[in-house]
This record gives C-alpha cells, sequence and structure tokens, in this order.
C-alpha cells in the first residue's frame, strides 16, 4: 500500500472483526476526531481469511456524530471479497452522511481519500459508484 498522507488515517483488519478489534477502530476515530483536523478513513479488510465475528453496535455513531460531520470527509472500504456479511460489517463501520465507497485495491483507495481532502472532494466522491446496502 502506498503512503498515505497525515490526514488519511488507514485501518487494516487483519483476520477477523470482533470486539476488541472494534474497540480499536473507534480508538482510531477517536485519535482523528481529537486532533481537529478533516479526515479521511481507509478500511482495509483484504485479508482472505478475514471472519465477521460480531457486527458492531451503531450507538458510537450518536455519541460522535457532531464531531464526524464537521471533520470526516469520507471512508474508503477495501476488500477483495464481497460478500453479503463482510459487506454488512464493514458497512457498520461508516458512519451516517459521510461518503463511502468499495475498492479492490489499497491504493485506488487512498487515491481516492486524498481527493476527498482536497479541492477535488465532490468530483472524486461523484465518480465512484456506490449502491445501497440493501443491494448487496
Amino acid at each position: 500500500m502506498s503512503s498515505a498522507p497525515e490526514s488519511v488515517s488507514v485501518f487494516v483488519l487483519r483476520a477477523r472483526l470482533g470486539k476488541a478489534e472494534f474497540t480499536d477502530y473507534l480508538k482510531r476515530l477517536d485519535a482523528r476526531i481529537a486532533a481537529g483536523e478533516p479526515f479521511v478513513m481507509v478500511v482495509d479488510s483484504t485479508e482472505p481469511e478475514f471472519e465477521v465475528v460480531e457486527v458492531p453496535n451503531r450507538k458510537w455513531q450518536l455519541e460522535r456524530a457532531r464531531a464526524i460531520g464537521q471533520l470526516q470527509r469520507g471512508i474508503a472500504f477495501v476488500t477483495s471479497t464481497m460478500t453479503r456479511d463482510r459487506v454488512r460489517a464493514l458497512y457498520a463501520l461508516q458512519p451516517p452522511g459521510v461518503p463511502y465507497a468499495f475498492f479492490n485495491e489499497a491504493d485506488e483507495a487512498l487515491a481516492w481519500a486524498a481527493a476527498a481532502l482536497d479541492d477535488q472532494r465532490e468530483v472524486a466522491i461523484s465518480q465512484r459508484e456506490t449502491r445501497p446496502i440493501m443491494v448487496v
């Protein structure tokens, strides 16, 4: 994976998504919010054996809604396997109202994330096809 700008936070999910991994995700999110600067997150779940142990509770979004709305410019999900369970779990990490996209390659996700932070934000986001989670 190419180097990410400081305002792009890369979170890599190894073999599973459970309570410990979700707690780590929230720590990363809270650190970005505490920095007080606009940011984009990239969640990499390309590990072939990745499994979902527990789908995160959505109440975390309410606790951070204002800060997320002010600072988070997008979230890019990288996954080589688009199973219903995997997409549903990743989607649970997506704050409402924050633009998102799915990618097969990390470098493409990083390019999208960087564009979401600069003047090309609307262009980058509108060029990515997104679908409601119910379609997957």
